[in-house]
């Protein structure tokens, strides 16, 4: 096959198309589709966006999968109506008797025709998508009052991965259905049913297939600014598959083509076309395999911590040492926990849940090496060689990336029970367990990225299993510049290459997490309490715009505080971290209550989609006065 021939064919058929009425009808009628969504999406924004994190999520900054969706869907029915009547237009046009004499193979015109068609539609469609996501961006630089940027890197993960495999498969359909079918609006019927039905069925996949059966991305999850995702193994590997499906397609087609040409060569097509749809197929089919494994593995670790659910023979007392984090790429950790025997329970090992994503170096128990542990399905067994009455130091080394499947295994929500269309809903709170991004990490208890007393199921049940506090002496070391936020204030260690701070507060805790990034912060304090905010350098605008209400803010807090005071309470550690974390990290925990994992200690977490993305400029502009004026008014707003 030669590109000169490929593109002169591709070229004649954009300029046959274009000048057909429908390309012009069905163009328009596409961009206009795409341009209502995003007008809504930012019309939502403007006035609601600061209502919740929830409402801005409806914004154009996520918009990719609902704007990627509608225009997908849009000019694939374009491509439909172009290649519908592929040979019967070179008929009518008086034009097929000089496309049988010339000198390319059947697979070069087919080829050559759809490139041509897919073109036509996929120029208008990435232009739309850049216009949109242009303006947005101006509108942001120049605070027009209007429109917000789309999250870029969502917009190019679309333009590579969606864009082009779907409309070249979809045509490469289309044309093998009229090849076979010679009546027009029985191809037309066909397809219409057969796309209108995959989408359909999109909505009904189980939702843990979604990466692997669907061809458009943003169904699993929102894009996140501060931790973006362009590359995913699932959705090279399903568009590789895709492309597999749409050349093996094109062979079919050519072999089958209404043109004379030899028998070898038409053979040729047909094993070359079959060999890649069932190379393609078998491709899916290993994929979605290897998504039920990981279930059933994910089964397997369930059955095994439910079985030492109401374990309380581990105590733990104190956790010190050193977490060094890479991000996305993996954890060393070298702590010290120390363990104080208890009177429940007759086992003669401790038990800890540890991520099975880790790979244990060394367990010291007092200062002596052993290798007479178990380390399986994230159940870490030590045994307590007779050490039943004094406090036992226990040491361990360990390396690797936590596993984000090990987490939350007695959840009463599971994400394989859920159709395509209830997961849609359920995502809006997050899918990601924790995040390991090159740009950030959140490190949460569910987990379990450090050791933790007893199985990872069962931590709900307080009746028979009690919280395990302990003190913590934990040094964190991430890459310079970056900040992390954890259990109280940390004071930063000098004098290395990478940045490392210490978090040792007084009281002691039950769980332990980290957020780390390169932050920009701003703090109070307040009655010797530190009231510090954590955000994104890309998301700063909104300081700007609320530091006319930041002394009613601090009254405001000093007011609680004394209350607080009166009532004989206070805040149990020095700092209170407020930390920006990305939307596609989930929001609820494990048990039958599900709840809450945005404030373990010193900590309170927030999404992106709420204040460093909402738009309070139209509410605060008519409020300024009120609220700096009487700090009561910032309590009702």
């Amino acid at each position: 096959m030669q590109i000169s021939t490929l593109w002169s064919t591709a070229g004649a058929e954009m300029r046959s198309c274009r000048r057909l009425v429908r390309t012009w009808v069905i163009a328009v009628c596409a961009m206009l589709c795409a341009a209502c969504v995003w007008l809504f999406l930012s019309l939502s924004q403007m006035f609601f966006s600061y209502v919740s994190a929830s409402a801005g999520l409806s914004s154009p900054h996520f918009a990719i999968f609902d704007l990627g969706r509608m225009t997908l869907l849009s000019f694939t029915i374009g491509i439909v109506f172009l290649a519908f009547d592929i040979r019967q237009r070179d008929v009518r046009d008086r034009i097929g008797d000089a496309i049988a004499v010339r000198p390319m193979s059947n697979f070069e015109i087919v080829s050559g025709r759809l490139l041509g068609i897919v073109l036509l539609f996929a120029i208008p469609a990435v232009t739309l998508i850049v216009l949109m996501s242009g303006y947005g961006f101006l509108a942001e630089v120049f605070n027009l009052g209007f429109g917000s940027s789309i999250e870029p890197t969502s917009v190019m993960a679309f333009l590579v991965w969606d864009v082009g495999p779907n409309l070249l498969f979809w045509g490469a359909l289309t044309i093998l259905v009229a090849v076979i079918v010679r009546y027009r609006m029985l191809v037309v019927a066909i397809m219409l049913v057969l796309l209108l039905g995959y989408y359909y069925l999109n909505s009904q996949i189980p939702f843990y297939l979604g990466a692997a059966l669907s061809t458009y991305i943003g169904g699993d999850s929102f894009p996140s600014a501060v931790a973006p995702q362009f590359f995913a193994t699932d959705v090279v590997l399903n568009r590789i598959y895709v492309i597999l499906l749409t050349i093996g397609l094109l062979g079919v087609a050519s072999a089958i083509y209404p043109r004379q040409a030899k028998l070898q060569e038409r053979q040729i097509y047909m094993v070359t076309g079959c060999s890649a749809i069932f190379i393609a197929i078998f491709g899916i089919y290993a994929l979605v395999n290897s998504k039920l494994l990981e279930l059933d593995q994910v089964d397997d670790w369930t059955a095994v911590h439910k079985e030492f659910e109401t374990h309380t023979a581990t105590d733990i007392e104190a956790v010190s040492g050193l977490v060094e984090i890479y991000p996305g790429r993996s954890i060393n950790l070298d702590l010290v926990l120390k363990l104080t025997p208890t009177t429940s329970g007759s086992e003669d090992y401790w038990l800890f849940s540890l991520n099975p994503g880790y790979k244990i170096v060394e367990i010291e128990l007092d200062g002596q090496k052993t290798r007479d542990f178990e380390f399986e399905d994230g159940l870490l067994s030590v045994p307590k060689n007779g050490k039943t009455v004094s406090t036992t130091a226990l040491r361990l080394v360990a390396k690797g990336k936590p596993d984000p499947m090990f987490a939350y295994l007695d959840s009463s929500l599971m994400w394989k029970d859920l159709n395509f269309t209830q997961a849609l809903a359920a995502k809006r709170f997050g899918t990601k367990s924790y995040v390991f991004h090159p740009q950030f990490v959140v490190l949460v208890p569910g987990v379990s990225w450090i050791p933790l007393s007893g199985a990872a199921c069962g931590r709900t049940k307080m009746e028979v299993r009690p919280l395990d506090f302990f003190l913590v002496d934990l040094q964190v070391s991430v890459p310079k510049h970056w900040i992390v936020a954890g259990p109280g204030s940390r004071s930063r260690i000098d004098g290395e290459d990478r940045a490392r701070f210490r978090f040792n507060p007084e009281n002691p805790v039950s769980e332990i997490a980290l957020v780390g990034s390169s932050f920009e912060r701003r703090a109070l304090v307040v009655d010797g309490t530190t009231f510090e905010l954590l955000l994104s350098k890309k998301h700063t605008k909104n300081l700007d715009i609320l530091k006319e209400v930041v002394p009613a803010l601090e009254s405001w807090i000093s007011d609680r505080m004394t209350r607080l005071t009166e009532l004989g309470l206070s805040l149990p550690y020095d700092t209170l971290s407020f930390v920006e974390v990305p939307n596609t990290l989930r929001t609820y925990g494990g048990g039958w209550k599900m709840d809450s994992i945005f404030s373990p200690p010193g900590i309170q977490m927030f999404r992106e989609s709420g204040l460093p993305l909402a738009r309070f400029d139209y509410a605060i502009n008519s409020q300024v006065a009120e609220l700096t004026e009487d700090e009561e008014k910032l309590g009702e707003f």
